[in-house]
């Protein structure tokens, strides 16, 4: 029988070298068949949490402004996103459609993150991402990936808007 072995959890924050090497990985392979890449570049240039990301419509991406629009129970918030980021936004927009027209499928939601095979990606999904980026036998977890994010604020290669 197979043994399963857990990753020791990384509670330490990343350091700017680690958050770049996280974005050229997000950049190179986030795409409609690893969309949590794009995710986590979205989150990298954001800050946003995993459940506002995951929540994401079509409805809540202005391509035209390079912004994401946040709903909450109080409140709406409407973030400016890095034009590359939004480029790739695009792209999976693009993607989307000609994979969804070739499969005769029509999504009963308008979520930006489903990936080729029809799903959402999970924070799961996410962690392995960014923990597989940064060659580690350590599970990274969102959250910590989010903190970074916030404590290094003004990054040279992780730039807000």
């Amino acid at each position: 029988m197979e043994e399963i072995v857990m990753k020791k959890i990384r509670t330490s924050n990343l350091t700017k070298y680690e958050l770049e090497i996280i974005d050229n990985y997000a950049r190179v392979y986030g795409s409609l068949a690893n969309t949590a890449g794009l995710e986590v570049l979205l989150a990298l240039y954001t800050g946003m949490r995993f459940k506002e990301i995951s929540g994401l419509t079509w409805e809540d991406i202005d391509l035209v402004n390079n912004s994401v629009r946040i709903v909450s129970k109080v409140s709406t918030k409407k973030i400016p996103v890095d034009s590359m980021v939004m480029f790739k936004l695009e792209d999976l927009k693009k993607e989307q459609r000609i994979n969804y027209a070739k499969h005769g499928y029509v999504p009963e939601t308008n979520y930006v993150f489903i990936n080729k095979r029809m799903h959402r990606p999970t924070v799961v999904s996410l962690e392995k991402f960014i923990s597989d980026s940064l060659n580690t036998n350590q599970r990274v977890l969102f959250r910590t990936l989010r903190d970074s994010v916030k404590e290094i604020d003004g990054h040279e290669n992780i730039k807000r808007v």
